[in-house]
């Protein structure tokens, strides 16, 4: 029997794959999926000076820079975005468990209120960058309070590593009262 390589998400023990019979056990009749991503809690300038003074050491720096980010991260969560609510899963493999044991938030999204600046302006492409290379949604990190009346309300920070990532920060940035992105470039 072949081995079969299922792609994970990001600091998370599962993938798209074991998502899926979570997200049928609890999904609403007629509810849409609008994206996906892990969040954070953001890094804080200190811990980022701290983790790239620790890079620069040769040797076992790298390592210790890993090592502490990782440690001083915090609990990160898979966020799950849809026309009707706003979930945070668990990254552990508990955070898939068909009975809900991972599910940490499932609030309906008119108990929600997303919290952030406008996002910075795009930057223009260079004209030496190929075409596919230009449509990359990576680096686009958005740090957001996110209110609920179920939980204390939470600092996160979203970066955009995919498409489903992308859509996730675009449906953000709507709840938080700014316009999208793609109308106004």
């Amino acid at each position: 029997m072949p081995l079969v390589c299922r792609p994970r998400f990001q600091y998370a023990s599962y993938g798209p794959i074991g998502l899926r019979r979570l997200w049928r056990s609890r999904r609403l009749p007629g509810e849409r999926l609008i994206g996906w991503g892990i969040v954070g809690p953001p890094t804080t300038a200190s811990q980022a000076a701290v983790q790239i003074g620790l890079s620069i050491v040769p040797g076992i720096g790298h390592p210790a820079a890993i090592i502490l980010s990782l440690a001083a991260g915090g609990e990160r969560s898979l966020m799950i975005l849809s026309d009707r609510r706003v979930m945070l899963l668990r990254a552990r493999a508990s955070g898939i468990a068909p009975d809900g044991r991972g599910v940490r938030l499932d609030e309906p999204i008119e108990f929600v209120e997303v919290l952030c600046g406008p996002p910075r302006p795009p930057r223009r492409p260079r004209s030496g960058v190929p075409r596919a290379a230009r449509s990359e949604p990576k680096g686009q990190s958005l740090t957001f309070e996110l209110h609920t009346l179920s939980a204390p309300p939470c600092k996160l920070e979203l970066k955009v590593v995919t498409m489903a990532g992308l859509r996730l920060r675009h449906g953000l940035l709507l709840l938080a009262g700014h316009p999208d992105e793609s109308e106004s470039g």
